[in-house]
């Protein structure tokens, strides 16, 4: 979700598919497809807040991955992050804070709309 100050401009939702995907896979992707429709639709520089420490470091290039899966999702959403003249920072999560409750509440949607089970 993206907000402009206060107001929620932009939701969407990305399901991985019925496979098992880790948190982490499954944050460094939403963080892919959220670049990739900045790019598409040319927004410059964007404040992206994470709330994984892993994603930020990582694709901010100060720590490295050895995860096959993210090999090749790592370049691309730098690449995209430049590109865009974003910027990416950690947000500490479940702090009270109003963003990623509502990031919560929207991927549980998702796993609802998609029939998957909380456990």
């Amino acid at each position: 979700m993206c907000y402009d100050g206060d107001t929620e401009k932009f939701i969407g939702k990305y399901y991985l598919g019925p496979e098992r995907h880790t948190n982490n896979y499954a944050e460094f992707k939403a963080l892919l497809f959220l670049l990739m429709v900045l790019d598409h639709y040319e927004l410059k520089r964007v404040s992206i807040y994470s709330d994984s420490q892993l994603v930020v470091n990582t694709v901010n290039q100060q720590w490295q991955t050895q995860s096959p899966s993210l090999l090749h999702v790592v370049p691309m959403a730098y690449a995209l992050l430049v590109r865009g003249n974003h910027t990416l920072e950690h947000l500490k999560g479940h702090d009270g804070n109003k963003g990623n409750e509502r990031a919560d509440a929207l991927a549980n949607e998702c796993l609802d709309d998609a029939g998957i089970p909380l456990a």
